[in-house]
């Protein structure tokens, strides 16, 4: 067992174990400024050999450079002009589709008739705007044929309506 305490024991308190040196001796790192200072980002940490300049500040350390936070981009994200005439166009088949839906339904009804007849002359005049349009010629000409057909449908329904009154007038009975 030697110099060692019997497991279980300890030394009383305040004495080092036996084989502990009795301070703890600091470690020697040389002698002050024998290193040269921690290098800043970018650079390189110590120059390639002793007395010999570091590299110069447009060589990137490892093959990688800091990166400029200063700079603006080179590229500007720049939003797509509008389309003129795609509002109108969306606008002319909106009112198409809804003034020939109504046109079927209400015309019967002549009292109500009028309400589709304003909504395919806006229409038209929308799908005439709509034609100006690039990307949405396709919707401006929908619009525009609908409307046509919102207004038409009325027309000829109060015209058979009319007809039709007066063959049942003009019979004798």
């Amino acid at each position: 067992m030697g110099s060692q305490p019997p497991y279980g024991s300890y030394p009383p308190p305040g004495q080092p174990w036996p084989e502990q040196p009795s301070e703890p001796a600091a470690p020697s790192y040389g002698q002050p400024g024998a290193y040269p200072p921690p290098p800043s980002y970018g650079a390189p940490p110590y120059p390639s050999q002793p007395g010999q300049a570091p590299y110069p500040p447009s060589q990137p350390l490892y093959g990688y450079a800091a990166p400029n936070i200063y700079v603006q981009p080179a590229a500007y994200v720049v939003a797509a002009p509008a389309d003129p005439g795609s509002g109108p166009a969306v606008t002319s088949l909106i009112l198409g589709i809804v003034g020939t839906v109504l046109a079927v339904l209400v015309s019967w009804l002549v009292c109500l008739s009028f309400i589709p007849i304003i909504l395919g002359i806006v229409g038209f005049i929308m799908g005439i705007l709509g034609f100006k349009s690039k990307t949405r010629h396709g919707m401006a000409i929908a619009g525009f044929i609908l409307s046509i057909i919102a207004v038409v449908i009325p027309i000829v329904i109060f015209i058979i309506y009319v007809v039709a009154d007066a063959a049942m007038y003009a019979t004798p009975q």
